[in-house]
């Protein structure tokens, strides 16, 4: 119970996700012009286009590209996969959210903007839903009395 006539300065619930949203911020830092390219990319899969007529395909065989990485290039792959795991492992919790919606909906998966990878979007989206997570975590904090 708070002492009458005191005040704290600063607000203990909000200490857990300013914690998170600044170090989602860090970790993505270096990813930052994938994720603008990836949000462009999404908000021009929304516009209306202009009808194209479709070519048909030239034949019906698939074609198999392989992509042969040098290891410098495959460990800055590695690092980018790290970068983007990083926020959706530290705000688990807000995929939570997403399980009833991916339960109900036919394909089974959860709700991705088209045209955006859905790590891209994990990254984005999961921090910010999360910071509500960390706030009521921070909150529980308050109630206990350690006199």
């Amino acid at each position: 119970m708070p002492i009458p006539g005191t005040h704290s300065v600063f607000a203990f619930p909000w200490l857990l996700p300013l914690t998170q949203i600044a170090l989602c911020i860090v970790v993505v830092w270096p990813l930052r012009a994938t994720l603008t390219y990836e949000i462009k990319d999404s908000v021009q899969a929304y516009r209306p286009q202009k009808a194209l007529p479709r070519k048909p395909p030239e034949d019906n065989e698939p074609h198999i590209v392989v992509f042969d990485l040098s290891p410098q290039e495959r460990r800055s792959l590695e690092a980018l996969e790290r970068r983007e795991w990083v926020p959706m492992v530290m705000n688990l919790p807000s995929g939570l959210l997403q399980v009833p919606y991916a339960a109900l909906k036919t394909p089974k998966q959860e709700w991705v903007p088209r045209g955006m990878d859905f790590k891209t979007w994990r990254v984005i989206s999961w921090p910010l839903i999360g910071i509500l997570f960390w706030w009521s975590a921070g909150r529980g904090r308050r109630g206990i009395n350690y006199s």
